[in-house]
Order: structure tokens, then C-alpha cells, then sequence
């Protein structure tokens, strides 16, 4: 049996924490291993919790950039998933391009919600389709755009491959490379694009091939 996924769970309100691990702790490959609704008690948990993924609910954006930029600063590996009222491309993109690895709107079904955080533990980026239609509609969301045409071929397999969702040892067994191979070429990628996210090099693979 694979081990449960350990969730750490921010909120600024106590009653949104519980809710939100009651909900969660009904699936058994997901663990709820604490919960904070302020910043530095997130901080100090965060450092004897080895959290598989964050997820991250704020009422304001201010707030949520503040929370953020600290967890990621902090933490530069943390795996964060925000949820969020609405649809605010200009905050979300600020959020990818700092290293936030997913996105979900809070009027989702719980069964998203689920995904979601698998998606996020395993080190995959996700976001729902409206809000990757609107990031792949907005041209400004990557300054490297036209680098697209300095990938290899071999650097546009990688990227496919990252778009449908794989972890670069699945697409190390899918092209027949190493795993230290595919983040070579990864790394190549985010320098040509000028983008520094799985999350971003989705979106930029979505919206070539959309």
C-alpha cells in the first residue's frame, strides 16, 4: 500500500481549516497532517511536518501573495496548491511565476479538490480549464515566447510530455532517457522561455498545441 499523501492545511479562519480536513480526511490516501491560520505557526509547523503538499485558502489576494512569498521563500521546494474566489490572472500569474504549483476555484466539486492534491503531491501542476484558457489567451504571461523556436525536438518532447500531467521519471521511460536527462532539458527550456515553473511550461505547451 502506497503511503497517504501528508496535507498541511492554511487558512485564515479556524472554522475553514476544519472543514476543509473533515472533508479531506475522508480519503484514505490523504492525510491530514495539520492545519494553521497564521503565518508563523504555519512557518514553525511546516518545519516538523514533512508536508507531501500545502494547500493554501485565503479570503484576500494581498494576503495570499504575503503567505506565499514567505512558504516559498522559506520552503523554495514546498509544493503549494491555492485555492481561490475568484478567476485574477494578474495574481495568478505572479503566483506561477514565484513557484506556486496550482490553482482551483473554491466552488469546486470535492472530487477535483482530490485530484488536485494528488496532482500537486506527485510534483504535477494543476489548474482548471477556464483559468488555463485565460493564461493561454493572455500572450504577455510569457516574456519568452519566441524562444519556442530555439527548442530542440527533443526539448518539445519533454514539454509535451510535462503538459499531460508526467513526472520526469515517467517521461524519462516515455522518451528512453534518464531522469537527470529530462530535468537537463527542462532547465534548458525554463532558460529559453525565460519561465521558472512546471506550472508555466504547461501553460506555454497547452497553448502551442491548443
Amino acid at each position: 500500500m502506497n503511503k497517504p499523501i501528508d496535507l498541511f492545511i492554511i487558512a485564515d479562519r479556524e472554522l475553514v481549516c476544519e472543514a476543509l480536513a473533515a472533508i479531506l480526511s475522508s480519503q484514505s490516501d490523504i492525510r491530514v497532517a495539520g492545519h494553521a491560520t497564521q503565518l508563523e505557526e504555519a512557518t514553525l509547523a511546516l518545519e516538523k511536518v514533512n508536508a507531501d503538499a500545502v494547500l493554501l485558502n485565503s479570503q484576500k489576494n494581498a494576503l495570499t501573495r504575503q503567505w506565499v512569498e514567505h512558504l516559498i521563500g522559506t520552503y523554495p521546494s514546498v509544493r503549494l496548491l491555492i485555492l481561490t474566489g475568484q478567476i485574477d490572472t494578474a495574481e495568478i500569474k505572479v503566483g506561477l511565476k514565484m513557484g506556486v504549483m496550482g490553482y482551483l476555484q473554491r466552488d469546486i466539486a470535492s472530487q477535483d479538490l482530490y485530484r488536485a492534491i494528488r496532482a500537486v503531491a506527485s510534483g504535477q501542476a494543476w489548474a482548471p480549464r477556464d483559468l488555463m484558457t485565460q493564461l493561454i489567451q493572455d500572450r504577455r504571461t510569457f516574456q519568452g515566447l519566441a524562444g519556442r523556436r530555439n527548442l530542440t525536438r527533443r526539448e518539445n518532447e519533454v514539454l509535451e510530455h510535462l503538459a499531460q500531467g508526467l513526472t520526469n521519471k515517467q517521461i524519462g521511460v516515455g522518451l528512453n532517457i534518464s531522469e537527470k536527462t529530462v530535468k537537463s532539458h527542462l532547465n534548458l527550456v525554463y532558460q529559453k522561455l525565460n519561465i521558472s515553473t512546471r506550472a508555466q511550461a504547461a501553460v506555454y505547451a497547452a497553448r502551442k498545441h491548443g
